[in-house]
Parts: structure tokens; sequence; C-alpha cells
């Protein structure tokens, strides 16, 4: 036998090896197996899925913004999520991604967002739980909040009312970050001052070194 015919042959055993070996498909990853469409002896077209397999401790939750507030997500955000079938159960992730294509249903404009969720070692989640996240679009650690109802004049002179022992006196307030229901403020209030809200008396104790965090999203 001619050496070439050799290498022919031994081309063709390899080649025939290596097909061998393409029809076992490995998962990149330990995991779960959701579905598993393929089966012996049928036929697998081009681009076809054979499996489905999903990570035990890697979820991520897709939801919606509004268009109203899609600008101000970025992925990158820390957000906090809420699972419904479990409302103790605090889980925290991250945005990971934006959709530019937006859903309008009934003349309502969104946007699909999907948070990476962090691992949840006591609690087994599964596909297609519901759940609520809050994206912090930004945070003021260690100031006053205070209930946005409490500040009184106009936007560019802001004041709150305060009860002393003997009367009620207005206060020159700077105000920081706000959402729908709180607001910071950056001076002009001290730990311990009883504030006014719509006529009811509230101890500035209760609102103090607040976090905020504005709500977004489901």
């Amino acid at each position: 036998m001619q050496k070439a015919e050799i290498n022919r042959l031994q081309a063709e055993i390899n080649k025939a090896e290596s097909d061998l070996e393409d029809t076992t498909i490995t998962s990149p990853f330990d995991g779960v197996i959701l579905s598993l469409p393929a089966f012996e002896g049928g036929k697998v077209n081009p681009g076809e899925a054979v499996v489905e397999i999903s990570h035990p401790n890697d979820f991520q939750l897709e939801g919606s913004i509004d268009e109203i507030d899609v600008l101000h997500i970025t992925p990158g955000m820390n957000a906090f999520i809420t699972i419904d079938a479990e409302s103790s159960l605090n889980v925290s992730g991250v945005v990971e991604e934006i959709s530019i294509t937006p859903s309008v249903q009934q003349g309502v404009v969104s946007y699909s967002v999907t948070v990476g969720l962090e691992s949840v070692p006591s609690v087994q989640l599964r596909d297609g739980l519901s759940a609520v996240a809050e994206i912090v679009i930004e945070n003021s650690p260690n100031q006053i909040a205070i209930p946005l109802n409490a500040i009184r004049g106009p936007e560019d002179n802001p004041f709150v009312l305060i009860k002393t022992e003997s009367a009620v006196e207005n206060r020159a307030v700077r105000l920081g970050l706000s959402d729908d229901f709180w607001v910071s403020v950056v001076d002009g209030l001290d730990e311990g001052e009883t504030i006014l809200v719509q006529g009811k008396p509230i101890v500035g104790e209760e609102f103090n070194m607040r976090s905020l965090r504005r709500p977004r999203g489901r």
C-alpha cells in the first residue's frame, strides 16, 4: 500500500473520530434540564435547540420600565428584588440589559429590562415566579428624610414648620434627592426636631438616616 493511500485512510479515520466526538453534546455548566425537545433517532436541524438547561442559582428577572423612567436607568445599577411568593425574601441584583425596542400596549410605552439576581442558597427559586424590583437611581445615605408633603413654600425657597416648646416656626431648608413620597434634607433640619405634616406633628427621629431610593419597574 502506497504512503499516500495510508495518509488518506488515516485522515478518514481522524475525521470519523472527530465526527463521533461531535455527537456528544456537553453543557458548559452544571444545571437542571428544563426541556428536551430532541430524541434518539430524531432529526435535528441546524440552529435548533436540543436541550434547555438552567443554572440552579443563576436567575434573571425580566420586567418592564415605563418610558418616563427608562432614560434614568443604565446597566450596572443596583436593584432590590422582592419575590411575591416569599415577601420576606429580599434579593439584591444588578441591571444587566435594557431593550432599545419599545413595547406598546393600549397606548402605554414600556421597555423590557433584565436584572441579574444574586443566588439565594436558603430558597430554591423557580422559573416563572413573579417579583418586583426597586432600581437605585441615586442614593443619599446618612441624610435626614422627611415626607414630601411636609415641604412648604415655592420650589426655590422651601421651608418646613418646626414645632418648638412654645410656638411653631418656619425653617428654611435645602433639599436633596426626592421620590414621590420622601425628600432628603441637606441643610436646615436637625435630628430629633419635630416637623408638622398637614397639621399633624411628626417626630423628626422617625425619618432620619434613611437612604432614599426610588422604586422603579416590575
